[in-house]
Order: C-alpha cells, then structure tokens, then sequence
C-alpha cells in the first residue's frame, strides 16, 4: 500500500485555513509552514511514518503495527470537511 503523504499535507493545510483572501484571480496559493499539528490527519501521518521507519529499519513488526493503526486512523478521518475533489482522492487513496 502505498500514500501519497502530500495529499495529507494539502488536506491539512485546507482544513486549518479559516480565511478568505478575497482575490478570486489569484491562482497562487500560498500555503504557510506550521509546527502546530492538525489532529485531523495527525493519526494517518504518524501510522504512515511507522510504516516507513519500521521498514527502514527492517522491523517487519513495528511496519504492521504503523498498518495497524494507520487503517484505525483512516477509518476515524472526518471526510464531511473535504471538498468533493479532495473527498474522491482520498477515497482512491484509501481503496488502493
């Protein structure tokens, strides 16, 4: 299974943007670096980064244990704050 951990970035980045720039021409968005965690995609990113580092390190436990939990936290992801399009991705994601 593979995520694309950038979507989870986006998705985060969209649900704390609480603002309208009121520039509708605009097509640059500019997305901020932020050290607060957003607890809506905080589970999925952690579950993800303990696949990863348990297949870094060759632990095939630790990797089915970051499985584990990143199946509970996707199952528990609030998907009604997504837009549609964000919605479809992340039900592509999930079912892949």
């Amino acid at each position: 299974m593979i995520f694309n951990l950038s979507f989870f970035f986006f998705i985060g980045a969209q649900l704390q943007a609480q603002h309208d720039h009121g520039d509708s021409e605009k097509s640059e968005r500019h997305i901020e670096n932020t050290t607060v965690k957003n607890e809506s995609t905080t589970a999925i990113i952690d579950g993800y980064l303990q696949i990863k580092n348990g297949l870094a390190a060759d632990d095939m436990a630790e990797a089915a244990k970051g499985g584990t939990f990143l199946l509970a936290a996707f199952s528990k992801f609030d998907k009604s704050k997504l837009t549609k399009s964000q919605r479809e991705e992340y039900i592509e994601i999930v079912e892949n």
